[in-house]
């Protein structure tokens, strides 16, 4: 893998997977401790338990798996879902811009990567910076057609801009809001603040909301999963109710595939 003008070699495969997974788990203390108090609050799993363990398990291994995949290029893999992909985004294309919303579910990346290959418009994505990786990262995304709208330099008005232009925008919107202000709405039957933005500029530009998922279905295997929300031109004025239909989305495909979500953050007051 050559990263920022330098060649890398990343051991892969089950052995190395399950390496990187014990060592997450041991390193990683904040987040895991993290992990096990969501999976016992929301599955009603006791983090001692058999499950509770195997599931964090899969969840660390899951997250360490596309990190690895998220460093190789696009062609790679084997992607289902692209044509209805296709046919979503058409329908929320609109001289206004568009969004396109996610969560950490499946691969985010490959997300954001599916959806500004089957569009005509330049693709931006906010996104917060991730220290010494951002440069990476960043480079990264280019290579998938993605540009970073990075949340410490100060993005609001770059994405005005890019709605202006007509082009498509990304939001994961998954973890909690600056300062825990948001829109509260029921997210796995607990109450839970959400950030406004996303239904902020879908009512105040009338624009078309695409919810796109890339799930892991196997070795270099994913199919992308994508649901219009919203319509250009919709009417809807109701932020928290907008928001709580975003919300709602993503709980359906976290449900299905709960191994595939990073429990790791605090998104809850317990």
């Amino acid at each position: 893998m050559n990263l920022l003008g330098f060649t890398i070699w990343i051991p892969r495969g089950p052995w190395a997977l399950t390496i990187y997974t014990r060592l997450f788990l041991f390193v990683a203390r904040k987040e895991v401790r993290q992990l096990y108090e969501n999976i016992e609050k929301i599955w009603g799993l006791p983090r001692h338990s058999h499950f509770a363990k195997e599931f964090a398990r899969q969840v660390a291994r899951h997250e360490i798996q596309i990190s690895l995949d998220a460093l190789r290029p696009f062609h790679h893999f084997t992607i289902e879902g692209l044509d209805q992909l296709q046919q979503n985004v058409n329908q929320v294309m609109s001289p206004r811009g568009q969004l396109m919303i996610t969560a950490h579910l499946g691969n985010w990346e490959l997300a954001g990567a599916c959806t500004a290959r089957v569009t005509t418009k330049r693709f931006y994505a906010l996104g917060k910076p991730i220290g010494w990786l951002t440069a990476t990262v960043d480079k990264m995304r280019n290579q998938f057609g993605i540009t970073t709208l990075w949340t410490h330099q100060q993005p609001e008005k770059k994405m005005l801009k890019v709605l202006q232009q007509g082009d498509f925008l990304a939001l994961v919107m998954d973890q909690k809001p600056k300062g825990r202000k948001g829109p509260m709405v029921s997210f796995f039957e607990h109450p839970t603040e959400f950030v406004a933005g996303p239904a902020t500029l879908a009512i105040r530009n009338q624009l078309g909301v695409i919810a796109v998922f890339c799930l892991r279905l196997g070795q270099d295997h994913y199919r992308v999963i994508s649901r219009v929300l919203t319509l250009p031109n919709h009417e809807e004025k109701d932020v928290a109710a907008l928001t709580q239909r975003f919300a709602t989305e993503m709980e359906i495909w976290i449900r299905a595939y709960p191994e595939q979500w990073s429990w790791n953050y605090k998104r809850w007051k317990f």
